[in-house]
């Protein structure tokens, strides 16, 4: 079965050769890998232009929209993947900053199921819909029909309209921790982690490192440190179980930081796809 993985890449060049080694190292599924380039200085494009060459992968710049350098490049940018590709495969959308650290399939893991991703909520469950920077659509599941913009009508981040597509279908949601950024959090790791960093944990495989490209300008010293930390951990994760997993177990589940409070509460809730309820 044909699997084609499809990475917007902005702010970070040098998570391109990263990701894709990770994926490379520990996916169990044959794949085609798409760098789509969003960045706004020539450098930056030329940088993961020759870095495509080098790693023998599809190199993609959209010229359908104009670039802003911002959050917004993101939603355009993901719309217009579905250009290139088409519903007789697994598509895979994969935000640039998410890394493979254990053995997983793909395939086995969307098997009986249209689409796979992290549930997201908006304005108290009136808008219900999957998180864009992970998204996995079954092979005939038309991908092609998913809008990854956001809803206007509703507050949301980009990829609130795939509620639209999530009628009807059979959604996986995908386990997670939330941010690891209590004290803690060190627990969830076999090696040192400073919970600052900003990392999270999805199906204990994938390591996502959503505060690496420094939009709160910390220190260029403590950057660096990240950054580091981050090339160790890949490393690592080659030779060993960097996870913790009897932590995980404790805190990973479909559900994130949105559902705070359905443990316990005693308040209805207006959800259609209340992850409690989903087997």
């Amino acid at each position: 079965m044909k699997l084609k993985i499809f990475s917007v890449h902005a702010s970070r060049t040098d998570f391109l050769e990263l990701q894709y080694k990770s994926l490379s190292y520990f996916l169990e599924d044959d794949f085609e890998y798409y760098c789509i380039d969003n960045f706004v200085d020539s450098a930056s494009t030329e940088f993961v232009f020759n870095k495509c060459k080098d790693l023998n992968i599809n190199y993609v710049r959209f010229n359908s929209y104009e670039l802003k350098g911002n959050a917004f490049d993101h939603a355009p940018a993901l719309n217009s993947i579905k250009t290139i590709t088409t519903d007789d495969c697994i598509n895979v959308v994969l935000d640039f900053d998410i890394f493979l650290i254990n053995k997983f399939s793909i395939i086995r893991y969307i098997e009986n199921f249209d689409i796979a991703g992290m549930y997201q909520q908006r304005n108290n469950f009136e808008l219900e819909y999957l998180a864009p920077f992970i998204v996995i659509v079954n092979c005939g599941k038309n991908f092609t029909e998913i809008d990854f913009d956001s809803r206007k009508d509703i507050l949301s981040d980009v990829g609130g309209n795939i509620s639209h597509y999530l009628k009807n279908r059979k959604v996986k949601l995908i386990r997670h921790t939330s941010a690891l950024n209590r004290k803690n959090d060190v627990d969830c790791f076999n090696i040192d982690y400073n919970p600052s960093f900003g990392c999270q944990i999805l199906e204990s495989s994938f390591l996502h490192y959503y505060r690496g490209t420094n939009w709160d300008n910390s220190s260029n010293i403590y950057h660096k440190e990240k950054t580091e930390w981050l090339n160790n951990a890949l490393d690592y994760s080659k030779n060993k179980n960097i996870l913790n997993q009897s932590y995980l177990d404790k805190y990973q589940n479909v559900f994130n930081h949105s559902f705070n409070y359905w443990n316990g509460s005693e308040q209805p809730f207006n959800s259609v796809m209340n992850p409690y309820l989903v087997q």
